[in-house]
């Protein structure tokens, strides 16, 4: 949905990636895979990125190349832990949304204020499945979020967006307790991304920032879905 939304705006759209990348089946005059093209290396992905308008994925390398030839970007499936660092951005031109967290014990899907609250969870790596599990964004979710990003940045249309304000001051208050413990291990991450900021969707927010009714039906769904 979210390429297919590019298009229609008239963007081409160039895929990169490496020959490890997954099979992605998608056919258009105006998609461009580079993870198939036998002349793939470093170089053409990184002209590719410099002379692209903005990047668009998830959090892998690509993105950090989009950093270093200053493009803004929309993220997709963002860990968890990067709520706290606002996606190592320093622009609220740039989007992201992050992936759930599913308590299994609980039954239900983690709100981000709860999340920021709990320091194990929030920079947890690995996950016990039988505890907690990750859900990606949804197709939906993810052409909201492009949508987002295409009318803040190129069509002039901001969109007023009040609970950005108020993740902004959860994070900082979060910011505030972890930074008080200079014995953190990620203290000087936290330290640097203290002033990072992002934008995430109005949308995403509305039914993730705070425990809701939204949540506990996405969470019914799951645990029918899933027979848990």
């Amino acid at each position: 949905k979210a390429i297919e939304y590019f298009i229609d705006l008239d963007y081409s759209v160039v895929r990169i990636g490496d020959k490890y990348s997954d099979k992605f089946d998608f056919v258009n005059n105006k998609f461009i895979d580079l993870t198939k093209n036998k002349s793939l290396s470093h170089y053409n992905q990184a002209y590719t990125m410099q002379n692209s308008e903005f990047f668009f994925g998830n959090v892998t390398p690509g993105v950090y190349m989009s950093r270093l030839f200053g493009k803004k970007f929309a993220l997709t499936n963002c860990p968890q832990e990067d709520l706290i660092y606002n996606g190592f951005s320093n622009n609220y031109g740039n989007y992201a949304i992050f992936k759930d967290i599913f308590n299994v014990e609980q039954k239900r899907i983690i709100s981000i204020s709860e999340l920021l609250k709990n320091n194990e969870l929030l920079f947890m790596r690995r996950f016990d499945k039988k505890k907690f599990f990750l859900i990606d964004n949804t197709p939906g979710e993810i052409l909201d979020l492009c949508k987002n990003f295409v009318k803040s940045n190129f069509q002039n249309i901001q969109e007023k967006n009040e609970l950005l304000n108020e993740f902004n001051l959860l994070r900082k208050k979060t910011l505030d307790i972890y930074l008080s413990k200079k014995d953190n291990n990620n203290y000087l991450l936290l330290k640097q991304n203290y002033y990072s900021k992002i934008s995430l969707p109005k949308k995403y927010l509305e039914e993730r920032l705070y425990p809701n009714d939204v949540l506990i039906e996405k969470s019914k769904q799951i645990v029918k879905k899933l027979g848990i």
